[in-house]
This record gives C-alpha cells, structure tokens and sequence, in this order.
C-alpha cells in the first residue's frame, strides 16, 4: 500500500513568501523604470514558492520507491528504498527551517520536510527491513 507524507508548512517558508508579496507590492506602487518588471519577478517567485510549499508530497511506493514530487512545477525525484543509506534528522536555525537529510546512491543527498518527520524516518526503515 503506498504512504504519502504532505510538505510541512514551516515558518520561514511563510516569511520568505510574504517577503516577496510585499517587494511585488511595493515594486508595483512604485512604478518607475524596471520596477514593475521586478515586481513581475517577485510575484511568479512567490507563486512558485506557494506551490512548492503546498503541493510537496513524499510517496512510498508499493514497489519499494520513494517518489518526491516538489509541487506542481518542479520535477519529480524517484529513490528506491533499498538504496538509501541515511536519513537524519535536522534542527532548524532561524533561517534554515528544520528538514530530513536523505542520502543515498553514490553521495547523492537531497532533503524532505514532511510534516511527521520521526513517521518518515520509520517509514524508510520498515520498507528498507521488507
């Protein structure tokens, strides 16, 4: 049966999009020279960032992957579980919110921030025991 685990919304996550709302707000009031343009680019930013930060999901297959979809927009990862060889757990700072570092293959290292990190780190052992 497959597992999915939805993308944590974590503080900094929040902060980095209402950072850029209000610089595309400001750029757009302001409207001189290349002001719009950067407001344009802050706006499509955080859109991107809503997206990835609302559609992240991390599925454990029946078939032993582990397949991390990073929103609607960004590109699929797929790791089989056998092939991972850590997954610990990282404290977050104030800018780095806290996340799961996952390594596996030949020094491949990606992150996870599910919103059950100790279930996520449990789920990986049991699929890698079966």
């Amino acid at each position: 049966m497959d597992r999915t685990f939805h993308q944590q919304f974590s503080p900094q996550a929040f902060a980095a999009i209402l950072l850029l709302a209000a610089c595309a707000l400001w750029c757009f009031l302001v409207r001189t020279g290349l002001t719009p343009l950067i407001g344009l680019a802050c706006m499509l930013v955080g859109a991107a960032g809503v997206d990835r930060s609302i559609n992240t999901t991390y599925t454990f297959t029946t078939d032993g992957q582990l397949v991390i979809a990073r929103g609607r927009l960004g590109k699929r990862l797929v790791i089989p579980v056998d092939d991972i060889i850590s997954a610990r757990k990282i404290k977050g700072t104030l800018i780095v919110a806290s996340h799961i570092v996952i390594e596996y293959g030949a020094s491949h290292i990606t992150y996870a921030q599910p919103s059950e990190a100790d279930g996520f780190i449990r789920e990986i052992k049991r699929r890698q025991k079966q």
